[in-house]
């Protein structure tokens, strides 16, 4: 009898163990998983805010197309931004009403992107 109830208790306490040793493994990944994404939004807004735009007059050349000028002319591309964005800015910009219609010898502005220093 004596046996049993002594057996019964290390049962209850190897179980308690387990449930505390789980508790911490929890705690510490909801912990590292918290860390990890208060990083990753701090690295996001420092890339999102990286960069500043500049516009710079352009004379289209023969064959020339918006996309073709704006990749040409950006080294630099902020974050999650691709030659569609810079063509978009061209348009706004110029008021081009057809993006596939811009004629040699004509001027126009083009966003240049630059890294903050």
């Amino acid at each position: 009898m004596k046996g049993d109830v002594f057996n019964m208790k290390v049962i209850v306490i190897k179980r308690r163990n387990a449930r505390l040793a789980k508790l911490r493994w929890t705690l510490i990944s909801r912990s590292l998983m918290a860390l990890t994404t208060a990083i990753l939004i701090f690295v996001w807004l420092h890339l999102i805010n990286a960069y500043y735009i500049v516009y710079v007059p352009y004379q289209v050349e023969k064959g020339d197309t918006l996309t073709k000028i704006v990749q040409e002319n950006n080294a630099y591309r902020p974050w999650g931004w691709d030659s569609r964005d810079f063509v978009q800015l061209t348009v706004e910009k110029n008021n081009i009403k057809n993006s596939g219609r811009i004629r040699t010898g004509e001027t126009i502005l083009i966003p240049i992107a630059k890294e903050k220093e």
